[in-house]
């Protein structure tokens, strides 16, 4: 089962709040089910730059974005150049149930 940090998704929401063309760099990492969250402003390299800095292997690891939306909902959004080939039909999106459960963790941690 995949877990968040609150902390972590308050962050992410205050700093979208703060300027609502940042977005939220989120990562799964998959054999402990850990989301790991940061806004792209700390993490400009994106997820890569996300699971270096969290010390985690690549290929262990599921990446998504969260958007502020212009009603101001957040909203996580399932895409990443981690998830798979690029260039392959949908190869940037993760398996559906995986993302449902990321989902699901992030609403449970405040987002």
């Amino acid at each position: 089962m995949a877990t968040a940090l609150p902390a972590e998704v308050q962050a992410v929401k205050g700093a979208l709040n703060r300027n609502s063309l940042n977005a939220g760099v989120g990562i799964l990492h998959e054999p402990t089910g850990r989301i790991f969250l940061r806004p792209f402003d700390d993490v400009p390299g994106g997820h890569v730059e996300l699971v270096t800095v969290v010390g985690l292997p690549l290929n262990e690891c599921k990446g998504f974005a969260i958007l502020k939306e212009p009603g101001g909902s957040f909203v996580p959004v399932n895409n990443s150049h981690i998830n798979g080939l690029q260039g392959a039909s949908g190869s940037l999106m993760m398996p559906q149930a995986t993302f449902a459960e990321i989902v699901q963790a992030l609403q449970a941690a405040g987002l």
